[in-house]
């Protein structure tokens, strides 16, 4: 398995994402021939393992870094109840979050509209709680 990872890194694999049973041991090993890796520490049900790829993935696809798509994936699987969550490992010198799936030019800009400037009213609002009494 290590010499698939090494020939894979040579070839140009960045993140490596072993999400299966008991993989976080080989994470360790193979963190210094790619820059990230993500493994599990115990067992895993399908179902979780299967939310985990797709959410992770999924952020990836869509411009998140490594490190935010493994944080928002593992809030994912924490908010359906799994406790074994997935465990990410950096090469010395190698920041999650400056490692990304597509680059810069090819992310997509998020959607939303242009913020349009306020239009100031002579009249007052009232205010939200009303005022004590004035003694």
């Amino acid at each position: 398995m290590r010499d698939c990872v090494v020939t894979a890194a040579s070839l140009g694999l960045r993140p490596l994402v072993l999400d299966a049973c008991w993989t976080e041991p080989l994470t360790k090993e193979v963190v210094g021939s790619v820059p990230v890796a993500v493994g599990r520490q115990g067992q895993v049900p399908d179902a979780y393992a299967c939310t985990f790829a797709r959410v992770f993935h999924r952020n990836l696809a869509e411009g998140d870094s490594v490190l935010r798509a493994h944080e928002t994936a593992c809030l994912v699987l924490g908010l359906i109840g799994c406790t074994d969550l997935p465990v990410l490992h950096t090469a010395p010198g190698h920041l999650p979050e400056a490692h990304f799936l597509i680059r810069s030019e090819e992310r997509p800009v998020p959607p939303g509209r242009p913020l349009k400037p306020r239009k100031s009213s002579a009249r007052l609002r009232k205010p939200r709680f009303p005022r004590p009494p004035q003694a």
